[in-house]
C-alpha cells in the first residue's frame, strides 16, 4: 500500500510539473522556458556545491570545538535536498530547491521543526529529551561525596588457630 501511495504521489507531482511548464511556455514561449529550466538548474547546482562545501566545513569546525553540529548538519541535509530538487526537471521542484538554498528559509525551517519537536533542546540533543532544569518541580538534593578505596585486607590468623595458654 505505501508503494502505491508513493507512486501516486510521484504521478501527481509529475503532472503538476508538466502543467506548470506548459502554462509558463504558453506565457513566455518555449525557448525562454527551456532556458529558464536549464539556467536555474545550472546556477542552482553551482550554489549547491559552494554551500555544501561550506556546510561541511562548519560541521567539522563544530566537532573540533566539541559542539554538536545539529544545525549545521540540518543545513547540509537541506542543501542536499535542494540539489536533488534542482536536478529534477520542472519549475516547481526548482522553486523548492532554490528556497532550500536560501539561508533565511533554512533557519526558519529549522526553528519551526525545533518548536514542533519540543524545543531547540530536542534538536540540539539529537531528538532526545533534556534533563529537567532546576526549579521545574524536580527536587534536587545537594551534597558532597568522597571517593573511598577498597578496605585494607585483614590479616589472617596463623594456621591452626590461636594456641591456648597452659
Amino acid at each position: 500500500m505505501p508503494r502505491l501511495l508513493f507512486l501516486l504521489l510521484l504521478l501527481v507531482l509529475a503532472g503538476l510539473e508538466l502543467f506548470v511548464i506548459v502554462r509558463v511556455a504558453g506565457g513566455i514561449g518555449v525557448l525562454p522556458t527551456l532556458l529558464l529550466l536549464v539556467g536555474v538548474g545550472v546556477l542552482g547546482m553551482m550554489l549547491v556545491r559552494r554551500q555544501g562545501l561550506a556546510a561541511i566545513a562548519r560541521v567539522q569546525a563544530s566537532l573540533q570545538a566539541g559542539r554538536l553540529p545539529v544545525a549545521d548538519v540540518f543545513e547540509g541535509v537541506c542543501i542536499l535536498a535542494a540539489g536533488l530538487l534542482l536536478a529534477l526537471p520542472g519549475l516547481l521542484s526548482d522553486a523548492a530547491g532554490v528556497a532550500l538554498l536560501l539561508p533565511p528559509f533554512r533557519r526558519l525551517l529549522y526553528k519551526t521543526l525545533a518548536r514542533r519537536l519540543g524545543g531547540a533542546g530536542a534538536l540540539a540533543s539529537g531528538g532526545l529529551r533534556q534533563a529537567p532544569r532546576r526549579g521545574a518541580g524536580v527536587e534536587v538534593i545537594e551534597g558532597q561525596y568522597e571517593e573511598v578505596g577498597p578496605a585494607p585486607p585483614t590479616p589472617l590468623p596463623p594456621r591452626g588457630g590461636p594456641r591456648p595458654n597452659p
